[in-house]
């Protein structure tokens, strides 16, 4: 029987495609100049911070997105409506969530993004019992690609790289925290976590990312928030809980006490609001339902919002903090909602065995830029010798968008020649994709006929493309033209 070997390939991020590329050369060393999306404020905000004060903080989104570009204008029309939902609404009365404590390491974003995943998972298995995954693993796995500390911090673009990848998630029970954690014989500088050369991250792959949403928006007018507020419940209701990024001024102590520097948050009725717009991200929490009656009143007295209303938010301090470890947050605090992650679909391998053989990648990074233009490509080297009765097929092509896009796609699978490319796949209009992990299965696999072959994608957009890359601009010799 012919054996076909399935592959999926997934570029994060990918090279620029000199064809139809408007740079610019100037002068003989080969330096290009490109434009890029302008900085987002918050950006501008924490580039301004020193590397001690950056270690509190997570890093925001480069690049100025509006929460109107990531969704298609005719969803976004509908979010404006009159909501049809429930006042109340709380994915942890149907789904068991698993309570889980950081302790001292900076590793929130990994705990939000993995609860996250799990009821996203419980959910689209339709059981309330959820699996848990290991934060840890992709808190170490993470590091040597970024360069960081181990529990240091990250943030939600790094765990969606994580995650596109192919390295996680773990189950906990791979990778628990008790084994890599210990304050008994670790210095609290290194966040009490064992050395990543002590550690064992290579424990296999217990399910795949397919379809990812991502809700961004460094800029937001009271018009926004709504559509926002309800882009978010219908999320939670639809694919599960959502990871987001915010600013807290809370903590608690070694004895076990709940300290608000700045007294935005009540610890008699768990309730978190902060009005401060220039404070720096520095925390990351799961949002798993709503309260649209959750009285203002509950709010710190003299600090409270307008109006009432609240987020139900899983927080990664334990069971000692808040009510049983979650807390509410009011709808109009300064920092909640710009940066949040949700998962639509994903291949659970318990159930199923791994669906494909070979996963070609450049960009671990995942996006770290945007920039304005309209191609972009790789051309990759093919890890498989044909042998007689089989081969390699491209599958599926993984592409990343940080703002609504039409998108066309071109193969060449005899050759590295990006003059010689076929469209495969065509989303525009109507059916364009929205921001987002988003993998495109072919309708016909693409058997892989050459030593080299090139993937490229074609940005559409009338209001001007964006296009997401890993750019490492001092290697690549590269500078930018802010548009």
């Amino acid at each position: 029987m012919k054996r076909t070997n399935k592959i999926i390939l997934i570029f994060i991020a990918i090279m620029l495609l000199w064809v139809g590329v408007a740079i610019c050369s100037t002068d003989n060393s080969n330096t290009y100049k490109y434009n890029i999306i302008e900085k987002s404020d918050q950006f501008e905000q924490w580039e301004q911070l020193s590397n001690e004060e950056r270690k509190n903080t997570i890093q925001p989104l480069y690049s100025n997105i509006s929460f109107k570009q990531t969704i298609k204008r005719s969803l976004y029309n509908t979010l404006l409506q009159q909501s049809a939902l429930e006042e109340r609404y709380n994915l942890a009365d149907s789904i068991n969530m698993v309570v889980k404590d950081q302790q001292s390491t900076g590793a929130c974003w990994a705990f939000s993004a993995t609860s996250a995943l799990e009821s996203s998972i419980a959910k689209q298995k339709n059981t309330n019992t959820v699996t848990e995954l290991s934060p840890m693993h992709m808190d170490y796995r993470t590091t040597n690609i970024y360069n960081k500390k181990v529990g240091a911090g990250g943030n939600l673009m790094m765990a969606l790289s994580y995650l596109a990848d192919g390295y996680g998630p773990v189950y906990e029970s791979d990778l628990p925290f008790s084994s890599v954690y210990d304050t008994k014989n670790n210095k609290q500088e290194d966040y009490y976590l064992k050395d990543i050369s002590e550690v064992d991250l290579n424990q296999q792959t217990r399910a795949r990312v397919k379809e990812a949403d991502l809700i961004l928006s460094t800029t937001m007018n009271d018009t926004e928030k709504e559509a926002i507020k309800e882009k978010i419940k219908e999320t939670i209701k639809e694919e599960g809980a959502v990871s987001t990024t915010i600013y807290v001024d809370f903590g608690i102590t070694s004895d076990g006490y709940i300290v608000s520097q700045n007294g935005y948050y009540n610890p008699n009725t768990y309730a978190y609001y902060c009005s401060n717009e220039n404070v720096n991200f520095n925390h990351a929490v799961t949002i798993v339902g709503w309260d649209d009656n959750f009285s203002k009143t509950n709010f710190v007295q003299g600090k409270q919002p307008k109006n009432n209303g609240a987020w139900i938010a899983l927080n990664s301090y334990g069971k000692k903090f808040g009510n049983n470890g979650y807390f509410y947050i009011s709808y109009e605090d300064k920092s909640i909602l710009q940066q949040c992650i949700s998962f639509s679909e994903i291949v659970d391998y318990s159930e199923n065995s791994k669906d494909y053989s070979n996963l070609y990648q450049y960009d671990e990074l995942g996006v770290n830029i945007a920039l304005n233009t309209q191609y972009l490509a790789n051309v990759f080297t093919k890890k498989e010798a044909d042998q007689q009765g089989s081969g390699e097929f491209l599958n599926e092509i993984g592409i990343q968008l940080l703002a609504t896009q039409g998108v066309e796609i071109y193969v060449n699978t005899s050759s590295g020649d990006l003059n010689n490319l076929t469209k495969v796949a065509s989303f525009t209009g109507d059916n364009a994709i929205e921001a987002g992990y988003h993998t495109i299965r072919l309708s016909t696999p693409l058997r892989i006929t050459g030593e080299k072959f090139a993937i490229a994608v074609k940005y559409i957009n009338s209001e001007g493309s964006i296009a997401p890359i890993e750019c490492n601009l001092k290697d690549s010799n590269m500078t930018t033209i802010e548009t």
